[in-house]
C-alpha cells in the first residue's frame, strides 16, 4: 500500500464539483509533463473473459461513444451531474453449477449537487439486456431458456469521489487516480421465458419471473480519468452474492412453479461485475 495518506475530497464541495465536472481533474493529478511513474492495473481474477485485455475498458462487442456524441441513457429526473458506467456481467447459479454471460449493459445515474458530507445519496438506472442461458438438469437432460434481468423501479446507493493516494479506508491496490467509491444496491427480477428441454417447448408462459425481486449489493471503485490524455480509464472488477426467490406465475397450462423453484431458487448465486466509465462530465459534456 503506498505509504502517503491524503485528506480525500468529498464530492459534496462545490468546488470539488465544478474541478470535477469542468476540468476533470483532481488536486493531486500529476501535471503535464511531469516524471510521475504510469500505473497499470491488472486484469481480475475473474471471470477474465467479461471483456477485452486484462485492465481495460475495451467493450466487449461495442465502442464508447466519440467526445462530442451524445450519450444515450436512461438517467433519472431531476439536477444534477451525470454519469454512465459500462456494466460487463456474468452470473453463477449456484443449484445448477452453471453460467449466465450477459451482453454488456450500462448504469446511469445521477449525483446532485449538494454542499451535504460525503458519501452522498444517489439514483440510478441499470440497462442489461437478456441473455441464453444453457445448464443440464438431473445430470443428463439439456435445457436452455431466454432469461432477463427487469428492475424494480430505481436503484439507489451513495457515491464518494477521492483523489490522490489510497486512504486508511481503501484497498491498498486502489490507483492514485480521480475515482468514485460507489454502493449500489439493485432490486432485479429474474424473468424466464423461451424455456426448452432436450430440444422441446416448455411452456412456461409470459409471466414466470421470481415472486420477489432479488437483491445485489454491489460496491466498488470506478475510476473517473486515465493517467494519460486519449486513453479509457483502468475498469473494476467486484463480486457480489445473493439469493434468488421462488419463482412464481410460471405455467400456462400446468403450475411449474415448485419444479422450476426447485431446481435454481436459493442462496449463494454469485455476480461478477466489472465497471468502467462510459461518460462523465469530466470526459463528455454530453453525457
Amino acid at each position: 500500500m503506498l505509504s502517503a495518506v491524503r485528506r480525500p475530497i468529498g464530492i459534496m464541495s462545490a468546488a470539488c464539483l465544478l474541478m470535477l465536472g469542468v476540468v476533470g481533474l483532481g488536486a493531486d493529478s500529476p501535471e503535464a509533463g511531469s516524471a510521475e511513474p504510469r500505473y497499470d492495473r491488472a486484469g481480475p481474477a475473474e471471470p477474465a473473459e467479461l471483456v477485452g485485455p486484462a485492465g481495460t475498458a475495451e467493450p466487449r462487442g461495442g465502442t464508447a461513444p466519440a467526445a462530442g456524441t451524445a450519450v444515450e441513457g436512461n438517467f433519472p429526473p431531476g439536477p444534477g451531474l451525470r454519469y454512465s458506467f459500462w456494466v460487463d456481467t456474468k452470473s453463477r447459479v449456484e443449484k445448477l453449477d452453471s453460467e449466465l454471460d450477459f451482453p454488456r449493459g450500462h448504469f446511469d445515474l445521477v449525483v446532485p449537487i449538494t454542499s451535504d458530507p460525503p458519501p452522498v445519496p444517489i439514483r440510478g438506472n441499470l440497462t442489461l439486456p437478456s441473455t441464453e442461458g444453457y445448464f443440464v438438469t438431473f445430470g443428463f437432460m439439456p435445457v436452455t431458456n431466454t432469461v432477463e434481468m427487469i428492475p424494480d423501479g430505481e436503484s439507489e446507493g451513495t457515491i464518494e469521489v477521492k483523489f490522490g493516494p489510497p486512504g486508511d479506508d481503501e484497498d491498498e491496490d486502489i490507483l492514485p487516480l480521480p475515482r468514485a467509491r460507489t454502493k449500489l444496491t439493485l432490486e432485479l427480477f429474474l424473468e424466464l421465458s423461451d424455456v426448452r428441454v432436450d430440444g422441446k417447448a416448455l411452456d412456461v408462459g409470459p409471466n414466470c419471473r421470481t415472486a420477489d425481486p432479488l437483491t445485489i449489493v454491489i460496491e466498488s471503485t470506478v475510476y473517473l480519468q486515465a493517467q494519460d490524455p486519449g486513453q479509457q480509464p483502468p475498469a473494476t472488477d467486484t463480486t457480489s452474492t445473493f439469493a434468488l426467490p421462488p419463482l412464481s406465475g410460471c405455467g400456462a397450462t400446468e403450475d411449474l412453479d415448485p419444479l422450476l423453484t426447485g431446481l435454481i431458487s436459493g442462496p449463494g448465486n454469485d455476480l461478477f461485475t466489472r465497471l468502467s466509465i462510459r461518460c462523465s462530465p469530466a470526459s463528455d459534456p454530453t453525457c
